[in-house]
């Protein structure tokens, strides 16, 4: 699946061939933009476009109005490259959402083994 936005662009942002806002070099970005773009990046699973915007200032560990982060919605659509990226990228393996679930709980939910192997490699609990 790939995003593509369509409106108008955000201030002080471009948009690039790969369909993926980038900062303009000579202005501020527009504040919390990254982090809408990753969420949707990894609810979609692609991984380039998070390390891109991770790149240009998004932070992995934004988290939503329920505690998820964007590692949550990697795992919970099993996908694991965008999952790997995130961890690569400084997401909290061990981040914890308002009810309570982890990123391993919820790999163990969704039933990923390749997720859970990943993951708990990795240090979550």
């Amino acid at each position: 699946m790939s995003y593509t936005y369509t409106g108008t662009a955000p201030t002080n942002y471009d948009l690039n061939t790969d369909t993926v806002w980038t900062r303009r070099s000579d202005a501020s970005a527009t504040p919390g933009f990254e982090s809408i773009a990753l969420f949707r990046a990894a609810k979609d699973g692609d991984a380039t476009k998070i390390r891109v915007l991770v790149e240009s200032g998004a932070d992995a560990e934004t988290a939503d109005e329920n505690g998820w982060t964007p590692l949550f919605w990697a795992i919970k659509n099993r996908h694991v490259k965008a999952v790997a990226e995130l961890i690569i990228s400084g997401a909290s393996i061990n981040a914890e959402s308002r009810n309570g679930l982890t990123p391993l709980s919820l790999a163990v939910k969704v039933g990923s083994p390749l997720i859970i192997s990943l993951i708990s490699q990795t240090g979550a609990k």
